[in-house]
């Protein structure tokens, strides 16, 4: 079984004060980006919101955001008690914290050593289960973070767990799904098991009453128990696809489909009660009392429908959540901030006002890469759908110019050549190539060289990054086998292989006279090359957090780094040493890239947030 650690709320991290809107970093003096929602719950008049960076009060009626609370980590998963007067947050690395509602507080924390898979709140508040990738579930006294119950039920993920209307109970099932076991959350003893179900348990309901158990399966079926005798009452079919949730009312079973429609069944007849189609994402949804059904895709906006008027209610912050960055980068002449997400967008913002000016959509899947040609006149992008970009600035606005299906795998980086004649592209396929800027015509690969040439294109590694020199005569890349290669640009020929890391290079960046070159890697080390004697000048950081993101300063001085679990750090590169850490991210930091001016810099992380820094206020200079 996996150590479980109850977290005193003494060392709490949430915020239990009011904060009306999130604070600014010291040092930053921008924030785009709300983050991206994981989950809403409505109850008492108040709806709750789980962002990636906050928990959100909102007053549906006025349809204003009321307050923000900062949460400390990501959360990956949420569950509301029925009442709505407790909320427990799943954050990565297994941490949960159980939060009061409306106080905001949180009253304890645990942590159940994996990561969670599952979690559920009784309808009281008063425990809270969850599951792990291992199979393991546990029952703590959210009142005092005691863990009652252990129990290691399945050989693989868990995938649902729900609570009987008293608490006695728990349902608990695995991601495959085939069989469905009820617990007593006081023993811990198995008290039921309901048979092998080969489409899946998708999702459990209980009747208000315990008596009734619908189970929810991918062929679309609702299986209706008598939790006691053990008996199948019904087999319902009223959505097409799978189920994707069910929610007993005192006189009807609510079953909502994956493909949007919500339909109704009297608890009496077990005939039809209704049916509603309701548009969006139901792959993000709640289901709450007063016949609420609540839609919080990622990117919002948050939808609340009334089941029993068959109507959408209110609409909650459209265009507040822009989904998990990936990478930044500005215009030569500082007019633009270009941010890629995620979700296969890139938002362009006007940095004298920090208005958005844009926003590109065709990548199918995550970006990972950005680059402005030289003249900022064509912006390159890269991403999951193996296919490079290359949009340009004309009178109607930014229009795509070229697409490329560069690689057999995902793209993991992307650069102009100085002049802006080629580009390349690197990629997970393990290779990195050369096209032609203006009509994508395919130049060169390079591979990793080996001895034998025949077998070269069998003996390769995945690489993560790839620049040019910025005189064009050289490509740095990071690869997958702890090392950074230099190719010579013209010709292709493998020039040195660096040797010093010891993980995954993930970054690399050029200084702006082109004689240092900084990579980071997946273990949290920095170093710094001399490039002309292709040997490490140091180490500028050692361990801690993976680094996926570099970029020096126009003048070569400072060296910014991001990295996982929020880290941002600011070096000096004469200095070689850590001038300040950077708190503000949640998320991993992803991307980074100064300011041609050279007064500010940026952050894009994948807790959905772009922060914008005054370098002058943190140097002092």
């Amino acid at each position: 079984m996996g150590r479980r650690v109850l977290l005193r709320s003494c060392a709490v991290f949430l915020i239990s004060l009011a904060v009306w809107g999130l604070p600014l970093p010291p040092g930053a003096i921008v924030r785009l980006g709300a983050g991206y929602l994981v989950g809403a719950y409505i109850a008492g008049g108040k709806l709750w919101a789980v962002s990636s960076i906050a928990l959100e009060e909102w007053d549906p009626g006025a349809g204003k955001l009321e307050r923000e609370i900062p949460l400390p980590a990501v959360p990956e998963l949420v569950s509301f008690s029925a009442d709505g007067t407790r909320v427990a947050i799943a954050m990565e690395g297994g941490r949960i914290s159980v939060v009061a509602l409306p106080a905001g507080k949180e009253v304890v924390a645990f942590a159940l050593g994996d990561e969670v898979t599952a979690l559920a709140v009784s309808p009281d508040g008063e425990l809270v289960a969850a599951g792990g990738m291992r199979g393991e579930v546990a029952i703590w006294d959210a009142r005092i973070g005691a863990e009652i119950v252990s129990l290691a039920p399945f050989d693989r993920d868990v995938g649902v767990l729900v609570f009987a209307p008293d608490g006695e109970t728990l349902a608990a099932a695995s991601s495959a799904g085939t069989e469905l076991y009820l617990y007593d959350t006081g023993t811990g003893e198995r008290v039921g098991k309901f048979p092998w179900n080969r489409w899946g348990v998708r999702c459990v309901a209980f009747s208000p009453d315990g008596a009734l158990l619908a189970v929810g399966a991918g062929d679309g079926i609702v299986r209706v128990w008598d939790r006691t005798e053990h008996k199948l009452l019904r087999n319902l079919k009223g959505t097409p696809g799978p189920v994707a949730s069910l929610s007993f009312t005192d006189a009807d079973l609510v079953v909502v489909g994956t493909s949007g429609v919500v339909s109704r069944w009297d608890l009496g007849s077990w005939e039809p009660a209704g049916e509603l189609t309701v548009s969006g994402d139901m792959g993000y949804h709640t289901l709450a009392p007063g016949d609420a059904l609540v839609l919080h895709p990622p990117t919002g906006p948050i939808e609340v429908w009334d089941l029993g008027r068959g109507e959408r209610a209110v609409t909650l912050g459209r265009g507040r959540y822009l989904g998990r960055f990936t990478a930044a980068g500005f215009s030569p002449d500082g007019a633009l901030l270009a941010v890629a997400t995620a979700g296969g967008e890139i938002r362009l913002w006007r940095t004298e006002e920090w208005t958005e000016a844009s926003v590109l959509r065709d990548h199918r899947g995550a970006i990972d890469a950005l680059s402005f040609s030289p003249d900022g006149t064509r912006l390159l992008s890269g991403g999951s759908d193996n296919r490079a970009r290359i949009w340009a600035l004309t009178d109607a606005g930014w229009e795509e110019r070229l697409e490329v299906l560069a690689h057999t795998k995902p793209i993991s980086d992307v650069d102009f050549s100085p002049d802006g004649k080629t580009f390349l592209t690197a990629s997970v396929d393990e290779t990195v190539r050369l096209w032609d800027a203006d009509t994508g015509e395919f130049i060169r690969t390079l591979w990793k060289a080996v001895k034998v040439e025949f077998i070269q294109p069998l003996v390769r590694d995945a690489i993560y990054a790839a620049r040019f020199s910025p005189d064009g005569r050289l490509i740095a890349a990071g690869s997958e086998d702890k090392t950074v290669r230099l190719w010579d640009a013209e010709t292709g020929r493998l020039l040195a292989l660096l040797r010093k890391h010891r993980g995954v290079v993930d970054c690399v960046d050029f200084a702006p006279g082109g004689t240092v070159l900084a990579s980071g890697d997946a273990a949290g080390t920095v170093v710094l090359w001399d490039v002309m004697r292709r040997r490490a000048l140091g180490v500028l950081r050692r361990d801690g957090s993976a680094i996926y993101a570099l970029a020096f300063s126009p003048d070569g001085k400072w060296l910014l780094v991001g990295g996982a679990a929020g880290t941002l750090e600011l070096y000096s590169v004469e200095g070689r040493a850590l001038v300040r850490r950077l708190p503000g991210h949640v998320g991993n930091v992803l991307g980074v890239a100064f300011h041609p001016a050279g007064e500010m810099f940026v952050s894009a992380s994948g807790d959905g947030t772009v922060l914008v820094w005054d370098l002058r206020t943190l140097t002092g200079g």
